[in-house]
């Protein structure tokens, strides 16, 4: 039933339109060609060229991104590649922390190794600072971190009593 009502409609519009004069006609045909054309550039393109043009925005963004990891990744690989010859060079980890902190002037009471890249070390009345020091030095020149660490404080000012384990 809703077909023919719809068709009864379209009949309608089509008798009124053939009714209308001939000038009407070309003028109504213009008025729905240019809504038709309204239609296609704000409906369908420029939706579409928004996207192309939102879609290669990203495109770049993540280009430079990628540059800049890239980037990174070398300069990673390059530091990586300078503190891991030292260490491949035949010096051990119980080693390069022994003769760290010899040059640290500060002198372990124990170290003991921890696997195969691990050292536990002791320190009885040291120098606070002076350990500190060696510390930001094993972790910025040798890539050597501390994994575990305690500080005892002790009754002579800057003197601690220390165990950590440093891992690479």
């Amino acid at each position: 039933m809703g077909v023919i009502k719809r068709n009864a409609l379209l009949i309608r519009v089509l008798e009124s339109y053939r009714q209308l004069a001939v000038r009407d006609q070309v003028a109504l045909k213009s008025l729905a060609v240019f809504f038709l054309l309204l239609f296609c550039v704000l409906g369908v393109w420029r939706p579409l060229q928004d996207f192309v043009d939102d879609s290669q925005a990203l495109r770049d963004s993540n280009l430079d991104l990628m540059r800049l990891m890239s980037d990174t990744e070398k300069q990673a690989r390059s530091i990586s590649g300078s503190s891991s010859s030292n260490r491949n060079s035949g010096q051990s980890l119980l080693i390069l922390v022994s003769r760290s902190a010899k040059s640290a002037n500060i002198k372990p009471d124990k170290l003991q190794p921890e696997g195969s890249d691990s050292v536990s070390v002791w320190f009885e009345a040291v120098s606070f600072n002076d350990m500190m020091r060696w510390l930001e030095n094993l972790e910025a020149n040798e890539s050597v971190h501390i994994h575990q660490i305690t500080v005892n404080r002790l009754q002579q000012a800057g003197s601690v009593n220390a165990r950590m384990v440093l891992k690479t």
